[in-house]
């Protein structure tokens, strides 16, 4: 992400990681795992492979998203 971008370039990315599934917004593929593996990263203290994540570009045209309201 070292890139600076318009809102307009980012992506919505399920991402399948090793703790829970992630919504997130991103430039590319790389970069949505990329986000996911820092935030797991720091859950875990260190203790988590960067293998084995796996993501998909939503298609929000044909895919509502519903997000539950967070406190």
């Amino acid at each position: 992400m070292s890139k600076q971008t318009s809102l307009f370039q980012l992506k919505l990315y399920r991402v399948e990681g090793h703790l829970s599934k992630y919504l997130v917004n991103a430039c590319d593929i790389e970069d949505a795992i990329s986000i996911v593996y820092m935030s797991e990263l720091e859950e875990t203290y260190g203790n988590v492979d960067y293998f084995g994540y796996h993501a998909k570009q939503v298609d929000t045209s044909k895919e509502g998203i519903v997000l539950d309201e967070i406190d």
